[in-house]
């Protein structure tokens, strides 16, 4: 199990591949960043563990699905919205964990074609 402590200082569980309320709260500061932002490598380190464990169960294939993508829009518009201050690493890895959300999700279209 993985616990993080969000932004508000309420912990979560985000371990074993839970998509639930828990899991974003890693993502929280992609969420409704104010003018700037930056990501701890902590909490970095944190999300890209949220990442690995988005290959779900069976049973859960499609919430983690539905998971992923709202979170690629999230992740995208934080990257996208005008005049938001970001150092260059919280840049660079904002953009890698869209690129791992479309790897997982386009993998996931795959295994569902056979």
């Amino acid at each position: 199990m993985v616990v993080v402590v969000g932004v508000n200082g309420s912990a979560a569980d985000v371990g074993s591949g839970g998509q639930g309320d828990g899991a974003v709260a890693v993502w929280a500061e992609t969420k409704a960043p104010g003018e700037a932002l930056s990501i701890n490598s902590y909490r970095r380190s944190l999300a890209q563990e949220h990442l690995r464990d988005a290959a779900a169960p069976e049973d859960a294939r499609t919430l983690a699905r539905q998971n992923l993508t709202s979170l690629r829009v999230q992740l995208q518009a934080a990257l996208e919205k005008a005049g938001l201050k970001m150092p260059p690493e919280t840049r660079a890895y904002l953009a890698e964990s869209v690129a791992r959300v479309d790897e997982t999700l386009k993998a996931n279209m795959q295994r569902m074609a056979f």
